[in-house]
């Protein structure tokens, strides 16, 4: 990991080192305007004064001191000053290749968990404090040093830990099966599961699984995948460059015209004019294009 700022310019013998390694680090002061995306690395940010205006992926977020936010590969945004104190956060940046190597071991839903939620949550206080003490220590290693990475990795791990338990945090008055299929819904392989995977996971019969959604969920168990798959699908279309084709497969749908034909029942777009009209997307694997 490095210590530095997007000012400041790393020294020239520490160049070789810094880009071999999977973590950049920064406390900033200032906003962000230009609308720009992250490729192949994921960004987690603590407000700790002041508050930023998060606008990502075409929706805005209010971030005050105590807020957590993070992009990743794929999602666009931009940072505007919100208020009149000066914003101060601290930055953290880790190669998606290295963060997929560190779920694996945490928890391997993670990274659809974060991909499939709202991007920013509130710390508790206490970690607020835990971190800047890491980082207060990390500030006073000049160097490169062993103990530097061990500093800011711990702070990286309680942000890490608070974000996984803000984005399945679920209300208290969901019933048990609500619960359970809230948890289901969180795993990647939830999208390509149809109506018999959801009766084997969740031990029902056909008959009972469908009395049971119709109960909490107001829909069918097919409805609530599709929505599931479809939401998610919208997605891919805004933050990749796949093609409409490889989303449809992703989601499990083996042809694309039932595919275009759902997307367009819940959307009133077709995939091709949603992801033209949304104006966000990948192209040829270099990078965001915004249509304003």
């Amino acid at each position: 990991m490095i210590l530095t700022s997007f000012n400041d310019p790393i020294p020239f013998e520490s160049r070789e080192v810094a880009e071999s390694l999977s973590f950049t680090y920064h406390i900033n002061t200032f906003d962000y305007p230009i609308l720009h995306g992250h490729k192949d690395i994921w960004e987690f940010t603590l407000m700790t004064n002041g508050a930023i205006e998060n606008q990502l992926n075409g929706k805005s977020y209010l971030c005050p001191a105590g807020t957590v936010f993070f992009a990743g590969p794929g999602d666009v945004h931009r940072l505007i000053k919100a208020g009149t104190e000066k914003p101060r956060y601290i930055n953290i940046i880790i190669r998606e290749e290295k963060l997929k190597e560190l779920l694996s071991v945490l928890s391997p839903d993670m990274e659809f968990i974060l991909r499939d939620s709202d991007h920013c949550f509130q710390m508790n206080a206490s970690v607020i404090l835990s971190v800047e003490s890491l980082v207060h220590k990390a500030n006073l290693d000049l160097g490169y040093s062993k103990q530097t990475d061990e500093l800011l990795f711990a702070a990286f791990l309680l942000i890490l830990q608070q974000a996984f338990v803000q984005c399945i945090n679920v209300p208290e008055d969901l019933s048990p099966f609500e619960t359970k299929v809230l948890a289901l819904s969180s795993r990647e392989e939830f999208l390509t599961y149809t109506v018999s995977d959801l009766c084997t996971e969740l031990h029902y019969s056909r008959v009972q699984l469908n009395r049971l959604f119709q109960k909490y969920f107001k829909i069918t168990p097919h409805e609530y995948l599709l929505t599931k798959k479809l939401n998610y699908a919208a997605s891919l279309l805004l933050k990749t460059s796949m093609s409409t084709a490889e989303i449809a497969c992703t989601i499990g749908f083996s042809h694309f015209s039932p595919f275009s034909i759902d997307f367009k029942k819940l959307f009133q777009l077709t995939p091709g004019e949603y992801r033209k009209q949304k104006g966000t997307y990948f192209l040829n694997g270099k990078g965001p294009s915004v249509n304003q």
